[in-house]
């Protein structure tokens, strides 16, 4: 390669790092703990009530739906949270014409398995909520999702052009590592290091990111090869959920939803119901239905759905779970299951959590890498007091992520279910916390001050996270480890995390490090 070409390479790279890094940072911490977002809100909620799908009382649900919302011509969803004992459901408008303006209006709420009280989103808010759409940035109303998009697709540019300039010494600086000598050297070692070990990972999450936040630019050129009839694309693109159409009214009376439930989930042990629907309620072709996702062992890129007739439940219309899947829609689960690690079990998750932090170790000495390089001849006093100035507010951003989302964790244990807006509580308390620990860091003018604080921070307060739960629960980790696993893995997780973290800090006090 020639220097010119090495040079735009090294620049592009650079450059494309340096202005997503803090952006970048965020989805990446926030992602790991958005891995764990149904154990979190296990953990918050104090207790596994998990049930069977056979345990719900589907038709009693329905009848209590009925005295508060006119379900005629409605589309019902049913998406089971088995984990909580709950069931999330979502009432489309109703498809018949001419209707009244509250027929039109969807809702969406919560529902209890036992007592049947209902919460909206806001009074069902938890932290594995605000954390997973923090993963996305979607506490930015509109925007955010579109961000992160574009953010991931930069992260593949810096992901390869970074792998091109490194590409001839890759074995050779894979095995090198000099924790001697300058601070410089002790960052391009890591981050090259760690960069090449994340390289398969941190490429499919680049992809995957950038597929799930700029999806409505992968759907434009289908809007012109199908001629704006988006029926037909959502239809080719998500089979299982291709609507259908109203017809008229009818006084015949449906077969039970527990009935047909029973019926064919009964001989459906490959796979795992997701969510179950009733198409045109009270209409001549109302249809049943139960959408589910095959064991990944089985069958990684498909999904399973039986659909009946409400009045005839042997008029049976189905998706095999071994049926041969579209390209198109194979993608999308293949894009599915790898972002979101649902095919492997927890320790899975883990090892998503690791090469997630991994990550932004890579982003972080990234960071370093070019302030460090700044400081010579070539730039005048303002200028590299200007670059260390966004430096130490990239450091300050990131780092106070870490006990922010400690203390949050302590803050959801002491928060009171009498407040009717959950989402509001932690937003207000999340981004006013985190806005004071940055300012608080970013006036230190000292990055090995801000790193070692962080670290020291987080770690303390990771371990009081198991110990105030087990005071106010009595859901000590010698407990929950024999019947609330969910639990118990939220308690280990921060165990680990705070060990780690102390461990780093031993590291860095042992060989007196400095930033």
């Amino acid at each position: 390669m020639n220097k010119r070409i090495y040079n735009i390479l090294f620049h592009t790279h650079t450059i494309s790092g340096i202005v997503i890094s803090v952006v970048l940072y965020i989805i990446f911490f926030a992602g790991s703990f958005a891995l764990f977002r149904n154990e979190i809100s296990t953990w918050e909620k104090g207790r596994t009530t998990k049930v069977e799908l056979s345990q719900i009382d589907f038709d009693k649900i329905i009848n209590e739906l009925g005295e508060d919302y006119n379900l005629t011509g409605r589309k019902i969803y049913f998406i089971p949270l088995l984990e909580t004992g709950q069931v999330k459901v979502w009432l489309e408008p109703s498809n018949i014409p001419n209707v009244s303006e509250e027929d039109l209006k969807s809702e969406l709420f919560y529902l209890d398995i036992q007592n049947f009280t209902k919460k909206n989103r806001y009074e069902n808010y938890n932290l594995g909520d605000f954390l997973f759409r923090l993963h996305f940035l979607g506490q930015i109303p509109g925007a955010g999702l579109y961000i992160s998009g574009f953010v991931s697709f930069f992260f593949l540019f810096a992901l390869i052009t970074g792998l091109i300039i490194h590409w001839d010494k890759i074995i050779t600086n894979f095995f090198l590592f000099r924790n001697k000598g300058k601070i410089k050297i002790k960052w391009t070692d890591t981050h090259t290091l760690l960069g090449v070990i994340g390289f398969p990972f941190q490429l499919m999450y680049a992809v995957t990111g950038a597929f799930f936040g700029l999806s409505i630019l992968v759907l434009l050129p289908g809007y012109f090869l199908y001629e704006n009839d988006t029926d037909k694309l959502m239809a080719d693109l998500r089979p299982e959920r291709a609507q259908v159409k109203w017809e008229k009214l009818t006084d015949q009376t449906p077969t039970s939803f527990n009935k047909f439930v029973a019926k064919y989930t009964a001989n459906w042990e490959e796979v795992e119901p997701t969510h179950l629907e009733i198409e045109n309620y009270q209409g001549i072709n109302m249809e049943y239905s139960i959408s589910g996702m095959p064991l990944a062992q089985n069958n990684f890129f498909n999904i399973a759905k039986r659909t009946a007739s409400a009045y005839n439940l042997n008029d049976l219309k189905e998706i095999k779970p071994n049926e041969k899947a579209s390209y198109i829609y194979g993608f999308q689960k293949i894009v599915n299951r790898l972002h979101f690690a649902d095919y492997g079990g927890f320790g899975l998750k883990l090892l998503y959590a690791l090469l997630s932090f991994i990550t932004c170790v890579v982003i972080l000495s990234g960071v370093m890498i070019w302030l460090t390089a700044r400081k010579t001849k070539q730039y005048t006093e303002k200028q590299q007091k200007y670059q260390a100035k966004v430096c130490r507010l990239y450091m300050a951003i990131c780092l106070s992520l870490y006990p922010v989302i400690a203390l949050s964790f302590i803050f959801s244990r002491f928060l009171s279910e009498s407040i009717k807006n959950q989402q509001a509580a932690y937003y207000i308390f999340f981004f006013i916390l985190w806005f004071l620990l940055s300012f608080f860091f970013f006036k230190k003018r000292n990055n090995t001050y801000v790193f070692k604080k962080s670290l020291l921070w987080g770690s303390v307060l990771g371990i009081c996270i198991p110990i105030i739960n087990g005071i106010l629960t009595q859901n000590w980790i010698w407990n929950t480890i024999q019947s609330q696993y969910s639990i118990f893995m939220i308690d280990s997780f921060w165990l680990i995390l705070s060990a780690v973290g102390f461990f780093i800090l031993y590291q860095i006090k042992k060989q007196s490090t400095n930033f």
